[in-house]
């Protein structure tokens, strides 16, 4: 689900903006090898950071390869300063996890 510029209401993607390609009912290869890769990131590079926007790419590993079995997982980025605003989430879960870590960041500082 996504929130464009101009809307007030999420909507569901269901053709990739740029491609075309209908999206709706696809899986995409190797997901789990790219969750894999951003919790060890952010594990290993920001432990103490509470949110990241990770962007991964899942590229064939060559021309001639499959394109599903054949995919090859990429971190590019993290991302300190994520879109919220351009995505939909729980406002009130999102702004709940946020203040418990500034809490706990306070009574760190106290001690």
């Amino acid at each position: 689900r996504s929130l464009l510029p101009g809307q007030e209401k999420a909507k569901s993607i269901l053709i990739h903006p740029d491609t075309g390609r209908r999206l709706e009912g696809e899986l995409i290869p190797r997901m789990k090898e790219a969750m894999d890769l951003v919790l060890l990131a952010h594990r290993s590079l920001l432990p103490g950071v509470p949110l990241v926007g990770w962007d991964v790419a899942i590229v064939p590993a060559g021309p001639s390869s499959n394109e599903n079995l054949d995919a090859t997982v990429l971190l590019l980025e993290g991302n300190l300063s994520c879109n919220l605003f351009c995505g939909s989430f729980e406002y009130q879960r999102y702004h709940d996890f946020i203040d418990a870590h500034f809490q706990r960041l306070c009574l760190r500082r106290v001690l």
